[in-house]
């Protein structure tokens, strides 16, 4: 009689854990060999028309370098002198003018650029952008160690929609990219740095103010960081004073509003978004509803969010609530664009360490879902969008996970 060797549940469950996630990393490769191969295409289609790239934002960001070499600063929120610099630039009057809507410190860096002609400059900020993104994955490599054991990871950033648009739109999203995963990375150990670090947002205000409550509440220690943060912003506001006068500085809340409409513009073209308005508008218009309902909302919401963290902080893993704090900032801020999720990049590069550490499809098929989501944004889904991506960084917070499970490898510096 030959006898029936018994698999016990436990070796037969790891067993389908393990066919599962096998599976989930062929799909991953086909996802993101095929987005590499779409949004690379994308970039070369889309730049190799010069009416892309004078419709680009870094033509505002141009604009702005030539006033501070003309040593035209005071009049740097001037709108009709504005768009009369950017008509020399371009040698063509322009319909729609790209509006300056940043700090006074933002232009200086620009100011590199307005030795050479527009085109040329575009070009060499595109190159900045590619170079910063080499330098993200030679981070990614040395602080991700679990990451660089699967055979494409390097393509991670070129398979993502949120990159190929900064790209495109010629944004600084990528930069702000390389800055977060530095506050990531030394925001437990030197918090004065990270609060360093986190000033450098303000060249995105709204990301700065939403951001910063959630950032103290996961910070050790938190004088130092609040150090941190007081300092340099009070560098950047001394050098905006500097460039435009007191009173352009203090104006420019008002100046900023006026650009973007009502409490910013998200709420007048909330399908073009990608924030909370963008779920709560639709919803409050058809029952009747006014802007101060959907401002009443999202107010009482992030409160909540907060005082959920201030309680609970202790029991969430570092990696889950930095997932989750990149996550909320952008979606509860009032005006969040395709291209500003390139920061989800750092979420993304986390959970595909946890769940190559594990072993986790569950996190393999989690981390399609959002590098997928951003790309239905070309169809104007961004309900579903917006609705999915929140709710994945609230979970995060809301879901009760052991540590051990969700605890990556300790960074690996040399």
């Amino acid at each position: 009689m030959v006898k029936v060797k018994k698999i016990s549940p436990a070796f037969a469950g790891k067993s389908n854990v393990d066919h599962f996630y096998k599976i989930a990393l062929i799909f991953l490769y086909i996802t993101t060999g095929v987005l590499f191969l779409i949004w690379t295409a994308l970039i070369l289609i889309m730049l190799s028309d010069k009416g892309n790239i004078e419709k680009s934002d870094f033509l505002a960001f141009y604009t702005s370098g030539t006033f501070v070499k003309q040593n035209l600063t005071k009049e740097l929120y001037n709108l009709p002198l504005q768009a009369e610099k950017q008509n020399i630039i371009l040698g063509k009057k322009l319909e729609d003018p790209l509006v300056f809507r940043y700090l006074p410190h933002v232009s200086l860096f620009f100011y590199i650029f307005s030795g050479i002609n527009f085109y040329k400059a575009f070009l060499f900020f595109l190159i900045i952008n590619f170079f910063t993104i080499m330098l993200i994955l030679n981070l990614i490599k040395k602080w991700f160690v679990n990451v660089t054991s699967l055979r494409i990871w390097f393509l991670l950033p070129f398979a993502y929609y949120p990159i190929a648009l900064t790209m495109i739109k010629g944004q600084v999203s990528i930069i702000l990219t390389l800055i977060l995963l530095l506050i990531y990375r030394f925001h437990q150990k030197r918090p004065f740095l990270s609060g360093a670090l986190w000033s450098i947002f303000l060249i995105k205000p709204q990301f700065f103010i939403f951001g910063l409550p959630i950032l103290y509440l996961i910070s050790k220690s938190k004088k130092y960081f609040v150090g941190g943060v007081l300092l340099f912003c009070g560098i950047w506001m001394s050098i905006g004073i500097f460039l435009v006068g007191l009173n352009s500085l203090i104006n420019y809340p008002s100046y900023t509003l006026y650009k973007e409409g009502i409490i910013y513009e998200s709420y007048n073209e909330w399908n073009t978004n990608l924030n909370l308005s963008t779920v709560l508008t639709p919803i409050i218009n058809r029952t009747g509803g006014e802007l101060k309902q959907i401002l009443s909302i999202e107010a009482a919401i992030y409160i909540l969010l907060l005082m959920f963290i201030t309680r609970k902080i202790n029991k969430i893993p570092f990696e889950s609530q930095f997932i989750a704090f990149t996550i909320i900032t952008l979606v509860m801020s009032f005006h969040s664009y395709p291209y500003d999720y390139a920061l989800v990049l750092l979420p993304l590069v986390i959970i595909l360490n946890m769940a190559i550490k594990n072993k986790n499809p569950g996190n393999i098929f989690l981390l399609m879902l959002m590098i997928i989501l951003p790309n239905t944004l070309i169809k104007n889904s961004t309900f579903a969008s917006v609705l999915i991506m929140f709710i994945i960084g609230l979970s995060y917070i809301f879901v009760s996970t052991h540590k051990s499970n969700l605890k990556t490898t300790p960074l690996n510096v040399k």
